[in-house]
């Protein structure tokens, strides 16, 4: 089931940068490219962008702000998909539905008295999950969809964290474009950062915004117009890499794992990053 609502939801990325005119199938997103996601974006883009509508009354300029913001959401969602199927991701083949096969009506048997049942108390359900995690979200979720979990075994490198809760079995693709999508969004941004330092202010924000060209970095556009030299620029993005949240908080954010259950998969994924550093090293030596 959350297989389909993940499949749809790029079916409607697609519809929104691509246009609804297009027939959208898996075999679209099979043969989807990076450059055709950027030149579409880009288009789309100048088309709804909220400076078009600044001659409009407030309600008009709202409808095109939110336009704006799924185009770019959509484009999110197709560079992230891009950039899981590069490493090795792939949507889970659809659920095959067998035939209903026809039987002759049966008169309805009488309704049996069911007892009572108290109902449920609400708050964290416990669904026990592979490797002994279980799901305290207290909802069904893309996260726990164990028909899209990966079955092998760990290869024998070193991984990032979302690679190693991957292979381990624990999320499917689906729940590490979601946590990379939630890492960026919740950074703040270079244009706040400035202004804290006293690099920028408000008004160089809002001008840096409207000069930027489609798809090039806040950072970029703010050194061709002369507001930021590049060692200022480095500086802003490192103090942004050391503010932005570690990839690990989404799980806990979302109530995905428990606190202990996160320290318990980092000292795993650490053994094994350091065992296969081990390994590697002696063949090195050997040699």
């Amino acid at each position: 089931m959350e297989t389909v609502a993940a499949e749809k939801e790029l079916f409607r990325s697609c519809e929104i940068i691509f246009g609804p005119e297009l027939t959208i199938s898996r075999e679209f997103l099979d043969y989807l490219q990076l450059s055709g996601i950027k030149s579409a974006y880009r288009k789309r883009a100048m088309e709804t962008h909220p400076d078009r509508a600044a001659l409009e009354n407030d309600r008009v300029q709202r409808q095109r702000h939110d336009l704006f913001h799924s185009v770019q959401e959509a484009y999110e969602n197709l560079t992230a998909f891009l950039d899981a199927k590069e490493k090795g991701y792939c949507l889970p083949p659809p659920a095959r539905q067998a035939p209903a096969k026809a039987q002759p009506p049966r008169p309805a048997p009488p309704k049996p008295q069911r007892p009572q049942q108290a109902k449920p108390k609400p708050g964290k359900t416990h669904a026990q999950t592979k490797g002994g995690f279980r799901n305290t979200s207290g909802q069904p979720s893309v996260f726990w969809d164990t028909e899209s979990l990966y079955q092998g075994s760990l290869p024998n490198r070193r991984l990032l964290l979302g690679h190693f809760l991957y292979y381990s079995g624990l999320i499917n693709w689906r729940t590490i474009i979601q946590a990379l999508i939630w890492q960026r969004t919740e950074r703040p941004r270079l244009g706040e950062i400035g202004q804290r330092f006293g690099l920028l202010n408000e008004e160089d924000v809002v001008h840096i915004l409207r000069n930027r060209p489609i798809l090039q970095p806040f950072g970029q556009t703010a050194m061709d117009l002369g507001l930021l030299s590049q060692p200022q620029l480095q500086m802003l993005v490192a103090h942004q890499k050391r503010l932005q949240k570690k990839f690990g908080e989404f799980f806990l954010e979302k109530q995905i794992l428990e606190p202990s259950e996160l320290r318990t998969l980092l000292q795993q994924y650490q053994e094994h990053n350091a065992r296969v550093s081990g390994q590697m090293h002696g063949s090195a030596f050997r040699r």
